[in-house]
């Protein structure tokens, strides 16, 4: 993986931002402006006596419109806008692949061992339980294997050509050396199944994985001219790639219509303001 910094640090700055701490302290106003702004000219103009009804339509209510509105404009002016760029998930593949590779290797051979080549007769119970072992090996590869796919590569909000924003994903295959399928959808069809939930601990994870990795600014030398840090900082990215892969932390689901699977939003990836319009993907927890 990229060391790149989480999404609540990187949130409220773009490449040429403001420091780090000063960016997590903005955010949060940023966060909760956006999630609490409304049209302020329409409710003077509108009699209370009478309101419209509000819309009961599920899809309408996902998003603030404020930010849709603004969002929109912009992609009017410049034609796209990147809202998150994925970083390099090259450390994470390759360790989802060998964990599952193992876990079909050993099911494999103890299942030829125990049942098919078997040199000492074991009772029923042993060869019940080294059977569960392999079925339960089996199914972890399996989802070792699963948890490759619907991988975000990057989102982008795009002009139609009807003058209609909509926001565009580039989503990975679990198939390897594919190309990713597009998602066209609105703005209101995408909504946030599971938001990254931050604390003080983990702030503090965070920053230590930084160090430990590097920071994205600073220019990583090559493995020639320092063997010994890139061998630790390699191993490091497939420690933390596999701790990915176990606990699914550091991911946010993002929820399509149509689509059954949830996307896979890695959090250590470039993330624009322009994101909040599909919502807030942070929650904070004291």
């Amino acid at each position: 993986m990229a060391a790149k910094l989480p999404t609540f640090r990187i949130f409220g700055r773009s490449c040429t931002g403001p420091s780090l701490r000063s960016s997590f302290q903005t955010a949060q106003v940023s966060w909760r402006s956006f999630a609490s702004s409304a049209p302020r000219g329409t409710r003077a103009q509108v009699k209370p006596t009478s309101r419209p009804a509000p819309q009961t339509s599920p899809t309408h209510t996902k998003v603030p419109t404020g930010s849709v509105g603004r969002l929109a404009l912009k992609v009017a002016r410049e034609g796209e806008v990147v809202l998150f760029r994925a970083p390099s998930h090259r450390t994470y593949i390759i360790s989802a692949y060998g964990l599952s590779a193992f876990c079909f290797a050993y099911a494999l051979f103890n299942s030829y061992d125990v049942f098919t080549d078997s040199k000492i007769e074991r009772p029923m119970w042993q060869k019940g339980l080294f059977g569960g072992i392999c079925i339960t090996m089996s199914a972890m590869g399996t989802l070792f294997i699963v948890r490759t796919g619907h991988l975000v590569r990057n989102i982008k909000a795009v002009k139609t050509g009807v003058n209609q924003t909509k926001i565009q994903f580039a989503v990975r295959r679990m198939i390897p050396f594919t190309k990713p399928y597009q998602l066209e959808v609105l703005p209101s069809q995408v909504s946030i199944a599971r938001r990254l939930v931050v604390s003080e601990d983990s702030r503090q994870r965070f920053e230590n994985d930084s160090k430990k990795i590097g920071s994205a600014d600073e220019p990583q030398p090559s493995f020639l001219k320092a063997p010994v840090k890139g061998l630790s900082t390699g191993l490091w990215k497939m420690f933390m790639s596999m701790r990915q892969i176990f606990t699914g932390e550091d991911f946010i689901l993002l929820s399509v219509e149509g689509q059954h699977q949830s996307l896979r939003v890695d959090s250590n990836g470039f993330v624009s303001d322009d994101f909040l319009a599909l919502g807030n993907p942070v929650q904070y927890r004291q």
